[in-house]
């Protein structure tokens, strides 16, 4: 998939009202199940849980960003060459 379509659908993504929702209901649930868990295994089972959301939302950020600086590492070499000369 081309880096800029890519950018661009997880920015999409993200700013999606649908799956914003998704993500901080799925995100007050765990942190509810994980206070009200009987046991170390529960509590754990949650952790996880948050921890998965919190890795694909990262997932979708990162893809977002990684076009960014690329883009600003691009324009400051490009800032460099133009005052070298």
């Amino acid at each position: 998939m081309n880096k800029d379509i890519r950018a661009s659908e997880a920015q999409q993504l993200l700013n999606n009202p649908l799956l914003k929702e998704a993500f901080s209901k799925l995100d007050n649930l765990y942190v509810a199940l994980w206070r009200q868990a009987n046991t170390k295994e529960e509590r754990e089972a949650c952790w996880m849980a948050q921890q998965l959301l919190a890795a694909i939302k990262g997932h979708l950020e990162d893809c977002v960003n990684s076009d960014k600086i690329k883009e600003r590492k691009a324009a400051n070499s490009l800032r460099r060459a133009v005052r070298s000369k």
